[in-house]
């Protein structure tokens, strides 16, 4: 029998880009089904939740950690005007050191728009990773990604290596190395 590796992601955010509805979150018959489903097989996400969430009160943690959950950021607002400024990268690090005591060590942009200032921005926060880029041309988005590599791959100034890119939405066959 062949092993089956995965990675599942969710993207926890208002469920109307920036309008404050969570209604899959809030709805418990709702979200025990997707618990289940998740537990039934066995699948432990990884959760990038809009920070914004934590200070709302939301039950994310409550939800999520029951799951096995981990935990990473979505930006603060979802915002996709602003997804990858110095400011929303700040601020949302600052609500999730708030909640879990201690930094995050990745950040998916809203929409996979980041740019490189954003990539210098979570370098300069200290963070580890970005799981942002789906590589695709998104033309009613703005953004052509078809070109940056299906596979993870390193953010570079040129001198120094700043950020580990982990691409999402399509991807090769992955290979493990432990």
């Amino acid at each position: 029998m062949m092993e089956r590796l995965a990675c599942m992601t969710v993207d926890l955010e208002p469920d109307f880009l920036t309008e404050d509805s969570h209604e899959v979150l809030l709805d418990e018959a709702r979200f025990s089904r997707f618990a289940e489903t998740l537990q039934r097989r066995g699948v432990i996400p990884t959760t990038f939740l809009a920070a914004k969430m934590l200070d709302q009160g939301l039950p994310v943690r409550e939800r999520f950690e029951p799951l096995g959950a981990e935990f990473e950021l979505h930006s603060y607002s979802h915002d996709p005007e602003d997804p990858d400024s110095v400011e929303e990268v700040r601020k949302s690090k600052a609500a999730y050191r708030r909640a879990f005591g201690r930094d995050p060590r990745g950040y998916r942009a809203p929409l996979g728009f980041i740019g490189a200032d954003g990539v210098r921005a979570l370098h300069a926060e200290g963070f580890a990773f970005s799981s942002s880029i789906f590589p695709a041309k998104r033309r009613e988005l703005g953004f052509d990604h078809s070109a940056l590599p299906l596979e993870p791959f390193v953010w570079s100034d040129g001198q120094d290596d700043l950020l580990i890119e982990i691409p999402f939405g399509v991807t090769k066959r992955p290979r493990v190395v432990i």
